[in-house]
């Protein structure tokens, strides 16, 4: 995601890179259920500095909850 805040959130938005927007946002829902389903430990790029999260299911997407020392 280029995006982790809005499209963990909302996670049918799409961007420029996404060659099939519809696949992309349906590849999104499944991964990111996934990751907050068995409570996977993320990392990338484009979150904060804290680096690591996890996912948690609000309303129709996810929250980033990011890691504490």
């Amino acid at each position: 995601m280029h995006f982790p805040h809005i499209q963990s959130a909302l996670p049918a938005v799409a961007v420029a890179f996404d060659a099939d927007p519809a696949e992309a946002a349906d590849t999104r829902r499944r991964i990111l259920a996934q990751a907050a389903g068995e409570q996977w430990l993320i990392a990338g790029m484009h979150l904060a500095s804290a680096g690591f999260a996890r996912l948690e299911a609000v309303d129709d997407g996810y929250r980033i909850a990011y890691q504490q020392d």
